[in-house]
């Protein structure tokens, strides 16, 4: 069982594949900011992962994916249609009314959180008394960034990023038992073609918008290959190759890049309330996260959980 353990200290390739893939998905926050406001939120997701779709199946005919057997079907299909398709849907729909930083303040403090509770209840995993006292600042955090903006719970597209955030739970729990035996290519490419599949139906409405505004197509492009195929497959890559925990924790950088490209590219800031919110999030995540001597935040199970979220 040790053996198939990801190593502690990863190599230096593997830290810069990783270091590009959250690079992607930060670019992501802002390039699908900027395309909802011409495509409707669920065709650019259908447009997105169709073309995600095409890379992998062009990476198929050099290499085939391995097979998956038994329940690797299920779980496979589960983790494409909610944690690609659905994740999508809901992360475009929450984006198109929250700006790129706030979103990702949201979602980089809740799926690891969610990660863990599902450890905890799928796994049967036991957390210490330093993730319930995070969970506590999480969620307040989640209330001032809920309620900084209008004062009323439940407005400016929130609850779509919480059913994209339960969506990345499912599928960050749901891949990491099958990178050992199929690799992270494989992995991915299945889970990418699942996911596609439910959000086909808006590929009339991506025609029709695209007509309407072609130059969006370089944009739903770039969301294709470089945050929708190539951060995916680094991810994954890094996912079997490091320890699952130091993976996660490089999640905490995501929304200090996403409000930093945003304000470059889209002018956009936070309000104060949801810097604050965040700010809360994060650091009560990293302070229960932060491995302590020999100690590990959730005890490590057979198979190594991860604490990560998969960004956009």
């Amino acid at each position: 069982m040790r053996n198939n353990m990801p190593p502690t200290t990863p190599p230096y390739r593997t830290l810069l594949l990783l270091l590009l893939a959250l690079l992607a998905f930060a670019s992501a926050f802002v390039a699908t900011r900027a395309a909802v406001a011409v495509i409707h939120p669920s065709a650019l997701a259908c447009g997105r992962y169709l073309t995600a779709s095409l890379v992998f199946a062009a990476m198929a005919l050099a290499k085939a994916p391995t097979r998956p057997i038994g329940r690797e079907w299920i779980r496979l299909a589960v983790c494409g249609a909610l944690g690609i398709g659905l994740y999508n849907i809901g992360f475009n729909q929450g984006i198109h009314e929250v700006p790129a930083g706030t979103t990702s303040l949201i979602m980089n403090g809740v799926i690891p959180l969610g990660t863990a509770l599902g450890a905890i209840a799928l796994l049967r995993e036991k957390i210490g008394w330093r993730w319930w006292l995070a969970m506590a600042g999480a969620v307040a955090g989640l209330l001032a960034i809920a309620l900084g903006r209008d004062g009323r719970l439940g407005g400016s597209g929130i609850p779509w990023l919480l059913v994209a955030s339960a969506c990345g739970v499912v599928l960050n729990l749901g891949q990491k038992p099958l990178l050992p035996r199929m690799g992270a290519l494989s992995v991915t490419s299945w889970i990418i073609w699942f996911g596609t599949l439910p959000l086909l139906p808006w590929a009339p409405q991506l025609v029709s918008d695209l007509r309407a505004h072609p130059a969006a197509l370089v944009q739903v492009l770039y969301l294709g290959v470089v945050p929708g195929a190539l951060a995916y497959l680094l991810w994954a890559i890094a996912m079997r190759r490091f320890s699952a925990a130091h993976t996660g924790m490089t999640l905490f950088t995501l929304p200090a890049q996403v409000v930093f490209f945003a304000w470059l590219f889209l002018g956009e800031l936070p309000a104060p309330s949801a810097l604050a919110g965040g700010a809360l999030i994060i650091l009560s995540v990293a302070w229960a996260a932060w491995p302590r001597g020999q100690q590990s935040p959730v005890p490590k199970a057979p198979i190594d959980t991860p604490t990560k979220s998969i960004a956009p």
